[in-house]
């Protein structure tokens, strides 16, 4: 075991990129699914709960359909995990962008719906990244690499949910953008990570 963790985090660019991209990418889900968007709707907005807990509701329903497509796309059409995890990373950052930018200009609940289902669909990619980081390593340490990776997204949601609740100091509209463009700057890092991961080449079959 010890040998197992010394392979995986000692393995430099193999695996830090992709640790750092899953800290910020989990991290921001939790941040805005998990803790903010609902008193964001409530404070802002002025929706009550069945309102943005349907809207909120969208982001699962996104997830349910973006993870098997990332998976699909993985695997039978672009062939490459890599590719894959940066388009869903580019594209739900994005939407943070969207959500920062608009922050209290967009008012529509259906707006906000196909939003959330987009934001749910791309950040769903995420899935491909324990193919990507188990195919880097040897067979015998894999469940190892793949667990040590999965630290990374539950401390991104613990870190930066404590770190947006100390810079929401107010509720107001700036706080939230303030926190929203925090996400987005995290979401930036995020992406550029994900362009330095690496992946194992696909040897093309013969014939």
């Amino acid at each position: 075991m010890v040998q197992a963790l010394k392979m995986t985090f000692g393995s430099g660019m193999k695996f830090w990129p992709l640790a750092i991209w899953f800290f910020f990418m989990y991290g921001s889900i939790m941040v805005y699914q998990g803790l903010w968007a609902g008193p964001f709707f409530r404070d802002v907005l002025g929706w009550d709960k069945a309102t943005y807990g349907l809207v909120l509701t969208f982001i699962g329903i996104g997830m349910i359909f973006g993870c098997p497509v990332a998976g699909y796309l993985s695997d039978k059409i672009l062939k490459s995990r890599k590719k894959v995890l940066l388009v869903g990373t580019v594209v739900y950052t994005v939407i943070w962008a969207v959500l920062w930018a608009f922050a209290g200009q967009i008012t529509s609940t259906e707006a906000y719906m196909v939003i959330h289902f987009l934001y749910g669909f791309f950040g769903g990619f995420f899935v491909v990244s324990y193919a990507q980081i188990k195919e880097l390593f040897p067979i015998t340490i894999v469940g190892t690499t793949t667990a040590a990776l999965n630290i990374f997204p539950f401390a991104g949601g613990a870190i930066l949910q404590q770190v947006t609740g100390l810079m929401l100091t107010t509720t107001t509209l700036d706080s939230y953008k303030g926190v929203w463009l925090f996400m987005l700057i995290c979401m930036v890092i995020a992406t550029i990570a994900a362009f330095l991961s690496k992946e194992k080449e696909r040897v093309p079959k013969a014939g």
